[in-house]
C-alpha cells in the first residue's frame, strides 16, 4: 500500500515473495519529475540509481532494482525501520553529543561516497536521512531519496531550483548552482539544527535576496 505521496513520486511497501524481505517501491512520474527539474530528468535519475546499485555503501540506501518506461521510473530498495532525522532528534532533544557525532559521521561518509563517485545529491535535509540501527544494534544513519541527485558534470550546467530553501548554500540561493560544496553546506546546517534545535539562519518566508543578506 502507498505510504508516501510527494510532488512527483509515491512510495509503497511490498514483500519479496521469494525471500520474505520487506521492500520500499518508488514510482516517479516522468511528466511531473521533468516539469520540476527539467528535460532528461528521468534519464539522469535512472543513471544515478543504476550507479548506486553497483556501488553500495552502509550510509546510503541499497538499490535492488531500477528501471523506467515511457511514463515512470521505478526503484525498489529495502524498507528501513527507523525515523527520519527530524523526527528522531525532535522527540529526543537534546541528543547526546556522542550520538550526534555518530549520526553526522554517517552523513559525511554518505556524501563522501557520492562525491567520490562524481555525484551531487542536491537535496540533503533531515527528511532524507533515516536513523536506524545496524546489524550490531548501534545507531546509524542512511541517506535516501536520490531523485534530484545528478552527476557533477550535469550539476555544473543545471540551474533549476531543487532543494530545501532553509538549507541552501549562498551560491545556490544566488544562481541555483549546486556542487559537492553545496551538499556539505546543507550537512553543516543539519548539524547545527540537530545541536541547537533551530536553523542557523531564519530565512523561511524571505525572498532570495533577503535570505542571502541574512546569511552573509
Amino acid at each position: 500500500h502507498v505510504i508516501f505521496q510527494g510532488g512527483f513520486a509515491q512510495v509503497a511497501t511490498a514483500t519479496d515473495r521469494a525471500s520474505g524481505t520487506r521492500c520500499a517501491c518508488k514510482k516517479i512520474s516522468k511528466a511531473l519529475h521533468e516539469s520540476f527539474v527539467g528535460q532528461r530528468a528521468t534519464q539522469r535519475t535512472l543513471e544515478v540509481y543504476e550507479m548506486l546499485k553497483l556501488a553500495n555503501h552502509p550510509n546510503t540506501v541499497e538499490i535492488y532494482y531500477a528501471s523506467a518506461d515511457a511514463q515512470s521510473t521505478y526503484v525498489v530498495m529495502p524498507w528501513i525501520h527507523g525515523e527520519n532525522l527530524l523526527q528522531y532528534s525532535y522527540t529526543r532533544h537534546p541528543l547526546p553529543r556522542e550520538q550526534i557525532a555518530t549520526i553526522m559521521e554517517g552523513v559525511f561518509e554518505a556524501l563522501k561516497h557520492l562525491h567520490d563517485n562524481n555525484l551531487v545529491h542536491r537535496d540533503i535535509k533531515e527528511d532524507n536521512l533515516i536513523v536506524t540501527r545496524d546489524a550490531s544494534g548501534n545507531v546509524c544513519v542512511v541517506l535516501v531519496d536520490f531523485d534530484l541527485c545528478v552527476s557533477v558534470r550535469d550539476a555544473e550546467h543545471l540551474r533549476e531550483p531543487p532543494g530545501h530553501f532553509p538549507h541552501m548554500a549562498p551560491e545556490t540561493i544566488v544562481a541555483s548552482h549546486f556542487s559537492s560544496a553545496s551538499d556539505m553546506w546543507d550537512a553543516g546546517v543539519i548539524m547545527y539544527r540537530v545541536l541547537m534545535n533551530r536553523f542557523p539562519f531564519e530565512v523561511a518566508g524571505l525572498s532570495r535576496g533577503d535570505a542571502l543578506q541574512k546569511i552573509e
